[in-house]
């Protein structure tokens, strides 16, 4: 056992490998920063507050591709804190508890808040890091909630930052998309102003049920699930993959 009750960590792949994906993953290092900005400009646009929008943005996420997540909280946000029809109970559930209290909880969740708010120490642990991180026979996010295999797979971001000179959080996002690019997919920026756009060309309404089309993307409701079979009881830890 490790710190007094504690187990010890689940062993974590070799630092050679986690710079490898990092290195591959180097040009999406500005993720965060990216979807900050639109962030802002979104919020200044409709006069909303930034903290509110991010952390709707972010409890909104689990479950769902990254531009189905845009497109729900620009639905809650700006159409009466509407929700699409297939919206999970869980997450109706977290949403709910954030507006009554303040408290953005789960594994995930939290920490893709901060980032997004501008932590840039945070660093957000899901399914495709737990592929690019775990050196497990079944890698999973549900590792991740032992302490001791959160705090390693910190650390291993870090380092992993320190030898490209990125933050823990720019790091995570580096390696983030050097796994996607390992499974052979190409990453994607934050689509938040696209969908921004595509929701003014709705008139501000997006519909509560069906498909929603753009020209770049005809069908949003492939999740990341669908290609990594993941338990769907790991609501609140969920990929915010871009599934494009």
């Amino acid at each position: 056992m490790a710190n007094g009750n504690r187990k010890n960590s689940h062993k974590l792949r070799s630092l050679k490998y986690v710079k490898r994906l990092a290195e591959n993953g180097l040009q999406w290092s500005t993720w965060y920063d990216r979807a900050i900005g639109e962030i802002d400009d979104i919020c200044r646009l409709e006069n909303w507050d930034k903290q509110h929008f991010t952390s709707v943005l972010a409890i909104l996420s689990p479950r769902v591709s990254v531009r189905r997540n845009c497109r729900s909280a620009l639905l809650y946000c700006g159409q009466e804190q509407a929700f699409f029809a297939n919206t999970l109970p869980n997450v109706k559930t977290s949403l709910a508890t954030y507006l009554r209290s303040g408290i953005v909880g789960g594994n995930k969740v939290p920490y893709f808040r901060n980032a997004l708010l501008g932590d840039s120490e945070s660093v957000t642990l899901d399914t495709w890091m737990a592929y690019a991180l775990l050196a497990v026979e079944s890698p999973h996010i549900k590792y991740f909630t032992r302490k001791n295999t959160f705090y390693a797979a910190r650390k291993l971001v870090c380092k992993v930052g320190q030898a490209f000179d990125l933050s823990p959080r720019d790091s995570q996002a580096a390696i983030w998309c050097g796994m996607f690019l390992e499974s052979g997919q190409l990453p994607q920026f934050f689509p938040l102003w696209a969908e921004y756009q595509n929701w003014i060309a709705h008139k501000k309404r997006f519909p509560l049920v069906g498909t929603i089309g753009d020209h770049s993307e005809p069908v949003d409701e492939f999740r990341v699930d669908e290609l990594l079979t993941v338990d769907d009881t790991s609501f609140d830890v969920e990929s915010f993959a871009n599934e494009f």
